[in-house]
């Protein structure tokens, strides 16, 4: 443990983590005896907020930080800003020069959790609404839907493709990317055991908040699929399109939400990094 650790630590020392308002989403300014960072970073920290102020140094040593730097101009419906990119997410700031960070959960540190009692958090600070939200996208990145490696390399091969011009294909008058009049994506697969040398059923239901775009949406998968349901590289394909108003729960059974649906190449990139493709 560092030199700066006290030498007891419980109920005292975690109240004074949280008088100094420590928790999840507030920003560390990264300095000595902190881990080091990149020019111009901070740190934003990732753990909950329980495990920040927890009164056990034992049985929570550590907590986990990402670089985030500066974002001079905020936009709100950006990807990174709306949570759908799942490695980066724009945390709007307020008393800062700029007016968000942006997080990378592929750069992170641990920190001595009792090094926090000699820190307090950034001048600048995010709401109370950011920091939800960034709490949600971290857990939608821990909890991200695992396909089999089987099945990420038939679907990188074609069906990748279509799905990101789908999604991206401008919708209506208002020319409104598909993407932003998606309420939900769930999905259900097979196993790799239930292969056998036989194509992959993968079903894909399309929840929409407006029940005025279905039609067009039908069109366009049948455009760039060749219909509702298909076989492309040994993927057996059924779509399905509702608004989740018209929908039950109990007709959800069996499906899973598709959590990065709104970036597809993670799927893709996760694969080649096994060498599963």
């Amino acid at each position: 443990m560092d030199s700066l650790a006290p030498s007891t630590f419980g109920e005292k020392e975690a109240a004074k983590l949280l008088a100094l308002g420590w928790g999840q989403g507030q920003v560390l300014v990264p300095t000595t005896p902190l881990p080091p960072a990149s020019d111009g970073a901070y740190f934003v920290v990732c753990t909950h907020s329980c495990s920040v102020v927890s009164i056990s140094l034992v049985r929570d040593p550590q907590i986990e930080v990402a670089e985030a730097h500066p974002v001079a101009h905020y936009k709100p419906r950006s990807d990174q800003a709306r949570g759908r990119d799942v490695r980066k997410f724009h945390i709007p700031v307020n008393g800062a020069r700029f007016e968000a960070l942006e997080v990378n959960i592929n750069v992170r540190r641990f920190v001595g959790r009792e090094l926090l009692l000699n820190f307090k958090p950034a001048e600048f600070s995010a709401t109370e609404k950011a920091r939800r939200d960034f709490a949600g996208w971290i857990a939608r990145y821990y909890a991200r839907t695992a396909f089999p490696n089987e099945l990420v390399g038939r679907l990188g091969k074609r069906i990748h493709g279509l799905l990101k011009e789908f999604l991206d294909g401008k919708c209506g008058r208002t020319e409104t990317p598909r993407r932003e009049l998606i309420d939900r994506l769930f999905v259900r697969f097979e196993s790799d055991e239930l292969l056998a040398g036989n194509p992959y059923h993968l079903d894909l239901m399309i929840l929409c908040r407006d029940a005025t775009v279905l039609e067009e949406f039908d069109e366009t998968i049948s455009r760039l699929f060749g219909g509702p349901t298909v076989t492309i590289d040994e993927v057996a394909l059924t779509f399905e399109t509702n608004s989740h108003d018209e929908m039950y729960l109990s007709e959800l059974e069996g499906w899973i939400p598709w959590t990065d649906w709104d970036h597809l190449s993670g799927m893709w990139e996760a694969a080649i990094a096994s060498n599963a493709v």
